[in-house]
């Protein structure tokens, strides 16, 4: 008779899914399940084949298609002004010079694998661009843009930048490794 072995892995945990199925006092479903049954099997005295089963990943969360960088940038921009808005402020336009820099930032970040400030970030902005402040983050690729921008939002030191009323510019980098990792940098100008 066979046993069936059953192997459990986790290449990526999302702490999201982790607090909400704590909260609900469930089980959370590993990010990769396999099984291999072993490769024979006597049956009746015949020892016959058996089959390894892998199974298909079991996903964390229902994770939706990643937009490419271009329109994840736009869309955080467009989410950004979203919250503005909603306090009354006026919506910051984007600028490819921050853009530019903050594209540079993101891109350094992913590969550090490490998420920090750029040191004394305002000495890198054009000349004719006065400093505001930087956000930063790191989530995973499969993050929606809406919820980038709600993390931010929900920090009190992000969201002050966020909200600041001088602000009128910004530049927004994304870089994602090949873990799936994501770093977003929000540059604002003033």
């Amino acid at each position: 008779m066979f046993t069936p072995t059953v192997r459990f892995s986790t290449k990526k945990f999302v702490a999201p899914t982790l607090a909400a199925a704590i909260a609900l006092g469930i089980c959370v479903a590993p990010a990769e399940a396999s099984s291999s049954l072993s490769s024979s099997s006597n049956f009746k005295g015949a020892n016959l084949p058996v089959p390894t089963l892998n199974l298909p990943a079991a996903p964390a969360t229902a994770a939706k298609p990643t937009a490419p960088v271009s329109n994840r940038v736009q869309n955080i921009i467009n989410h950004t002004n979203e919250y503005r808005q909603a306090h009354g402020l006026r919506p910051v336009r984007a600028n490819a010079a921050l853009n530019g820099l903050a594209q540079d930032w993101a891109d350094q970040l992913v590969r550090a694998d490490k998420l920090s400030h750029r040191p004394q970030h305002w000495n890198h902005y054009p000349a004719n661009i006065p400093a505001g402040g930087e956000n930063v983050l790191q989530a995973w690729s499969d993050y929606s843009d809406a919820l980038l921008v709600k993390l931010w939002y929900e920090s009190p030191g992000h969201r002050k930048i966020m909200l600041d009323p001088r602000a009128k510019t910004i530049g927004v980098g994304v870089a994602i490794n090949s873990e799936g990792k994501l770093y977003a940098v929000q540059n604002y100008g003033r």
